[in-house]
């Protein structure tokens, strides 16, 4: 009886093992048409100067998903990208698309909070917020409360979403270049150093009411590696990206 037992307990794992490695097979070989058909859309052109610093603009987010920041090559499969965009802004094709890339270069939500900004100085929340971002970030809270504008919150977004709609192939990799284009050109103007960006885009992303405990240990170590200079030592090139790329 024991025998039976063993016999068909072997029987199933062996069937459960085969379907692992069969799926582990196919999920594979997916991923690789996928930078096969990946590959004959991109150059494979090493970023000029300035798209790497536009790349940079949106370190906190790649870093907050596991992603390299300066990389072009999609860290996960292609499909999970589409249905990201699907979910999480109605991203389904070129036109759509665009329409929510120049939504977010308009600085359509950062106009908005600027002027909550602008005319809630005394409100609780927000003063909690700048509290709290000044605690996390190991700043004075007077330079925190400096801050009066979230462009970066949408810049840094523009920036992801424009990368992973050329991964996907909603944007061909000259549009994405432009859109580098316009984010770098803008922050140009309407910034002034990594320390300004990142409070910037922390600052947005607490007022349209997203927790900020999933980006905030990028932030934290981008910013560390300025503090601390030469002295950071590291294998991951993408921690010093903000010490290493001059903001302008």
């Amino acid at each position: 009886m024991n025998t039976v037992i063993y016999v068909a307990i072997a029987v199933v794992a062996a069937v459960v093992c085969g379907y692992f490695l069969y799926a582990n097979f196919r999920m594979k070989r997916a991923r690789r048409k996928e930078l096969e058909e990946f590959n004959s859309r991109y150059s494979g052109k090493p970023l000029g100067e300035n798209h790497q610093r536009a790349m940079v603009y949106g370190a906190v987010l790649a870093r907050s998903r596991g992603e390299s920041v300066l990389s072009m090559i999609p860290k996960e499969r292609i499909e999970t990208y589409r249905e990201g965009m699907k979910k999480s802004r109605n991203i389904v094709d070129e036109q759509s698309a665009i329409t929510a890339l120049n939504a977010l270069l308009q600085l359509q939500n950062s106009i908005n909070f600027d002027e909550f900004i602008r005319t809630h100085e005394t409100n609780k929340e927000l003063n909690r917020i700048y509290t709290r971002l000044s605690r996390e970030l190991d700043l004075p809270e007077e330079e925190v409360k400096q801050v009066r504008s979230t462009y970066a919150w949408d810049i840094s977004r523009a920036v992801n979403v424009a990368k992973w709609c050329f991964w996907i192939g909603y944007l061909t990799e000259s549009q994405f270049y432009g859109c580098l284009d316009r984010c770098h050109e803008m922050v140009s103007r309407l910034g002034k150093d990594w320390t300004e960006y990142t409070c910037s885009f922390l600052l947005g992303r607490c007022i349209q009411g997203f927790k900020p405990e999933e980006v905030l240990p990028a932030a934290k170590e981008l910013l560390a590696a300025i503090r601390d200079g030469a002295e950071v030592k590291t294998d991951d090139p993408d921690l010093t990206v903000y010490r290493d790329i001059a903001f302008s």
